[in-house]
């Protein structure tokens, strides 16, 4: 009886020895990675492109540009000269934009050209009338028009360039001829809006 109390004691006083832990002098001070990062440097995201076939694994699709913005610029040019404010033009033309005539005839620097039709033209005596109707402008994106066939363009575009058409309703105060019967729009990007770049019309001025 005595032999097998004593072995139960032993057996009692070895499970309670404390745990011996290793010990170091001093720590690992290599970089710590997270296990399963790559330490391989990823490739680079293909050039961006306006669109792409849906079996293509990784694209990058250019984020579409906004007509509205562009037609809203249209907008504000016709307020502008309605109200006879050259300064209100400057914003809205690019400084080397151009103005031609729709046969290509005369070519002229676009914002000089207004400003001078501004100073000699009576623009306010069309206050009051339907020059343009919203409704009638036409609107391309560069894309648009190799698709359009048989469609005929005094204007070219490209890239983010958008194209309006504007139909004039309301062309002469009078006798006096103040607009062609449609005016041609090019708008570019130009620090984040759009500028116009170039206006194609069928008119001289007198």
């Amino acid at each position: 009886m005595f032999a097998v109390v004593s072995l139960g004691a032993s057996g009692c006083s070895r499970s309670l020895e404390p745990h011996r832990f290793e010990t170091v002098t001093k720590l690992d001070d290599s970089p710590r990675r997270a296990p399963a990062v790559a330490v391989d440097p990823t490739p680079g995201l293909p050039q961006s492109r306006s669109e792409a076939e849906s079996d293509q694994t990784v694209v990058v699709l250019t984020t579409p540009s906004d007509v509205e913005q562009a037609r809203e610029v249209v907008r504000r040019f016709f307020r502008a000269v309605l109200q006879e404010a050259p300064d209100r033009l400057e914003p809205l033309i690019a400084q080397n934009a151009w103005a031609r005539t729709t046969s290509g005839a005369t070519t002229d620097r676009a914002l000089s050209l207004w400003q001078a039709r501004l100073a000699r033209l009576d623009y306010a005596a069309l206050g009051g009338q339907v020059v343009y109707r919203d409704t009638e402008m036409e609107t391309y994106q560069a894309e648009d028009i190799p698709r359009l066939a048989g469609r005929s363009f005094p204007i070219s575009a490209s890239d983010d360039a958008v194209v309006v058409r504007v139909p004039i309703s309301m062309a002469r105060a009078g006798r006096v001829q103040l607009f062609g019967n449609e005016i041609w729009f090019l708008l570019r990007p130009e620090d984040g809006v759009y500028r116009i770049a170039e206006l194609v019309e069928d008119f001289q001025l007198p």
